[in-house]
């Protein structure tokens, strides 16, 4: 998900019509990753439980 893609536009330029992961770089360099689609909800809610103080 791209997370300034607000609209659809960036997906929409590209033809993506799903998405079958997300990935957060932490700011270490870590990498947490989920598979499946997530929802608008779904995603501000797996970045925010894995936000690192």
């Amino acid at each position: 998900m791209n997370l300034v893609d607000v609209d659809g536009s960036v997906w929409e330029h590209f033809g993506v019509f799903g998405q079958p992961a997300a990935v957060l770089v932490t700011t270490d360099g870590g990498v947490i990753g989920h598979m499946g689609n997530l929802t608008g909800d779904a995603f501000e809610n797996f970045v925010e439980n894995n936000r690192q103080a």
